[in-house]
């Protein structure tokens, strides 16, 4: 037995039966939420012949446990392979802009400048397969209304929701956007005012940005912000973001790793400060275009 973090691994020897693990696992889970109720979660890994292979079957559990929602108790990766996989799917494409679509962004612009919900009509329509009956029963509104919306968010991302591609690519966009939201221990990174240090590793604009370098400098005049679930396109927003980043608590930000993917860079930073759930670890993905800021993505 071992702990890491929150976590405990307990290795059992002579197991053979994944089926019989799961099952004790459950009653102990179980009788542990009739002496005190925790929401504890456990994933049984697939059998292992040597001591070597541990490491390989406790990244197996940690992959179900990032993967699978509280709901599910006890589980293994055989049988959340779809969430976690589907969960894997969506971090890679958060954390790499070039698998980003922009045309969700017009999406979150248009209802944030109109205060419409086009996002979340197109989202349950998706849900349900382009039921527009189920999906208008789910919104609480006309059948009729839903059609307009639909055409209306085929209109702002200029695509046909008649095409299957179309329609996977979308509903795939829409959830890793809405995956890719602020850490729940966080209340919002734009409450915080900072103060960054080891700025220096990091390089070009990017550095300008941790150094904290008017936004007018740093970024592009179209450049797009996407933090806390909500997309800035555009200097003047991106302006008003930024300067709401230096009310509320005061926090420091610690670079922890910075990597190059191609022309990109990730920054990884550890943030402690005065606000609930410190510390925190956020990654802030850069796309450059020469000296200045194209893109940048913010999630944990």
């Amino acid at each position: 037995m071992s702990a890491f973090g929150a976590r405990i691994y307990v290795l059992f020897p002579r197991t053979q039966s994944v089926k019989s693990t799961v099952s004790w696992t459950r009653e102990v889970v179980a009788r542990l939420d009739k002496v005190s109720p925790s929401g504890l979660r456990a994933a049984v890994s697939s059998p292992v012949s040597t001591l070597t292979e541990v490491a390989r079957a406790r990244a197996e559990v940690d992959r179900v446990l990032d993967g699978t929602s509280g709901d599910v108790r006890v589980t293994t990766l055989a049988d959340s392979r779809t969430p976690v996989l589907l969960g894997e799917i969506m971090d890679a494409i958060a954390a790499d802009e070039q698998l980003h679509d922009p045309r969700i962004d017009a999406l979150d612009v248009y209802d944030r400048r109109n205060g419409s919900n086009m996002r979340e009509s197109v989202s349950v329509y998706l849900a349900h397969s382009g039921d527009v009956r189920r999906a208008s029963e789910q919104l609480r509104i006309h059948p009729n209304t839903l059609r307009y919306r639909i055409k209306r968010v085929e209109e702002i991302t200029d695509t046909d929701l008649s095409e299957p591609s179309t329609r996977l690519l979308m509903e795939i966009q829409l959830a890793a956007s809405a995956r890719a939201v602020s850490s729940p221990n966080l209340v919002g990174p734009q409450q915080y005012s900072s103060r960054m240090i080891d700025s220096a590793k990091v390089p070009g604009a990017a550095r300008a940005y941790f150094d904290g370098g008017d936004v007018r400098d740093v970024f592009t005049e179209d450049a797009v912000v996407r933090d806390d679930g909500r997309t800035y396109v555009g200097i003047e927003e991106i302006v008003a973001w930024k300067s709401a980043v230096s009310t509320a608590f005061t926090f420091t930000q610690k670079i922890e790793s910075v990597n190059t993917p191609g022309s990109a860079v990730v920054v990884s930073v550890k943030v402690e400060g005065d606000f609930p759930g410190s510390p925190v670890q956020l990654h802030h993905h850069f796309s450059l275009d020469g000296d200045r800021i194209s893109a940048l993505t913010v999630c944990p």
